[in-house]
């Protein structure tokens, strides 16, 4: 934001003998405030968007653009991210603690993006039957080999893993479909050069392995269980068939969903800079949203009020008989003055900072 801003700062203030003091930005969906030595401030603001952004990576040190231009040799000048009323504190909603406490939420996955969580479900149970059927053309089938019908094949999960690539050799389409898994969760790593390739294939790794561990569980499941059922016998049978597919797209979505959350979790802790959006994003938190109000006194002295509200209330209540100034939905069983409250002290610029700024 404050590289485009660059251009406008150098042309439309500073070159008019103005100095910008204050600067609000609110392209991410959380607040800080950074300060300059000489105590002008810049604000992310962006409390009141979609998915909330995690504070905790947030950089200690901004080294803002002071003019336009090649970004080599350009000049910048540095922001410190403020402190709060607790020196231990910085100035950002939600606090570093929550923010981390938050990410591990991520692991909900499957529980918070269902829809893209039944997706993967799908997508493995598609994948399983395009093995299926190419199996049938060797001498046993993929899911008879699980089930331990195949002689000439190891027992076990490790045979299950060695017939799966046979039988890939005889299944172009169940390759291309894993390439496009491939080369869709390497284009989706938020990396760069190897790290990117390097997350992408342990992340496709963690599916097929989890596609094959379901596969060969819910076959001899059923084959237990149905042991004694009317033609329910081999894998082909109808109601083998039937529990196969619900268990696969169901259990599928389940497993395939916590390993999503999990990557994202694990790639965001121990990469830095990766997935910092999606860790957020795929939770849909509708809390700690933030407003910030300013209010320009008789002498011209601005102070700005950063107002948080960690808990969002999901029900409201109509008012009709509101009166001037009063709020015409109030949060049901609460009072709006009871939920919202300052995030840090007001910021107060003097009548002698905004002599010759702009804000």
């Amino acid at each position: 934001c404050y590289d485009n801003l660059a251009l406008f700062e150098q042309e439309a203030i500073r070159k008019h003998g103005h100095q910008h003091v204050v600067g609000l930005a609110g392209d991410l969906h959380a607040y800080a405030r950074y300060t300059s030595a000489d105590g002008r401030q810049r604000f992310i603001s962006g409390g009141g968007g979609a998915y909330l952004y995690p504070t905790h990576q947030f950089p200690e040190e901004l080294h803002l653009p002071t003019e336009a231009g090649p970004v080599e040799g350009r000049a910048t000048e540095s922001f410190t991210l403020g402190t709060a009323a607790d020196p231990e504190e910085k100035a950002v909603f939600p606090s570093l603690k929550d923010s981390r406490r938050l990410a591990w939420r991520s692991l909900y996955f499957p529980f918070k993006s269902t829809t893209f969580s039944l997706f993967l479900g799908g997508f493995y149970l598609f994948l399983i039957w395009l093995i299926q059927s190419a199996s049938k053309l060797l001498d046993h089938s993929f899911l008879q080999t699980l089930a331990g019908g195949n002689p000439d094949a190891k027992s076990g999960i490790l045979g299950a893993v060695e017939y799966f690539i046979t039988v890939l050799a005889h299944a172009p389409l169940a390759v291309l479909t894993v390439a496009v898994l491939l080369g869709g969760l390497i284009g989706f790593a938020d990396a760069k050069g190897a790290k990117k390739f390097l997350l992408g294939t342990a992340h496709t790794l963690a599916h097929l392995a989890a596609l094959l561990l379901l596969a060969w569980a819910f076959v001899n499941l059923n084959d237990s269980l149905l042991d004694n059922v009317r033609n329910a016998q081999g894998v082909d049978s109808p109601w083998q068939v039937f529990f196969f597919s619900v268990e696969m797209l169901i259990g599928g979505s389940l497993v395939a969903g916590v390993i999503m959350g999990l990557y994202l979790f694990l790639s965001h802790r121990l990469v830095p800079g990766a997935h910092t959006n999606e860790v957020f994003s795929c939770q849909g938190n509708l809390d700690f949203k933030h407003v910030l109000r300013l209010h320009i006194d008789q002498t011209g002295a601005l102070t700005i009020y950063p107002i948080g509200l960690r808990d969002v209330p999901r029900a409201w209540t109509y008012r009709p008989d509101a009166g001037p100034g009063e709020a015409w939905f109030e949060p049901k069983n609460h009072s709006i003055e009871d939920l919202a409250a300052l995030i840090e002290p007001p910021i107060k610029v003097g009548v002698q900072d905004l002599a010759r700024a702009e804000v």
